[in-house]
């Protein structure tokens, strides 16, 4: 292993991010400990540690490469009579009910509509539109991405 030992950390929210103030609650008639507390999904990090720590990737690096195949993407799309249109239907059609598209099916969709990707770029859509399910990318933060890069153009 070339950064170490690693060690995982799990840890759950205690409440849901959509629930209202205590104050609007208790106007409401419902005191602070009748409020339900709901378990989420896992938030998991890991930690490195050990005398060899490796150098991981810029930041910057990364979304340099996820602006460059954004802008190749939507060109690719552009130049495609009614592509844009017909890549939305079928992410719409095959994302989950929270927008969780898998990556598995990525290459394929957009291949599709006529732009190839390659494993690299997959790699790259699913660093930048992660979901809290690996192996999945928010599509609809994709599309709203692509929408918007293609109005700029």
């Amino acid at each position: 292993n070339d950064l170490g030992p690693k060690m995982k950390i799990s840890a759950k929210k205690a409440t849901p991010l959509g629930l209202k103030l205590s104050t609007e609650q208790a106007a409401l008639g419902v005191t602070k400990s009748s409020m339900p507390k709901m378990q989420l999904s896992d938030n998991y990090w890991t930690i490195l540690t050990g005398p060899q720590v490796g150098t991981l990737p810029s930041a910057k690096a990364s979304v340099e490469a996820a602006s460059e195949l954004l802008a190749r993407i939507s060109l690719d799309l552009g130049s495609k009579v009614s592509a844009m249109p017909m890549l939305e239907k079928k992410l719409i059609v095959l994302e989950s009910a929270d927008s969780r598209f898998p990556v598995a099916e990525c290459a394929l969709v957009f291949a599709q509509v006529g732009v190839m990707l390659s494993d690299d770029d997959v790699r790259i859509l699913a660093a930048n539109f992660p979901t809290d399910r690996p192996g999945f990318i928010n599509s609809r933060d994709l599309r709203n991405v692509l929408k918007l890069q293609k109005s700029l153009q």
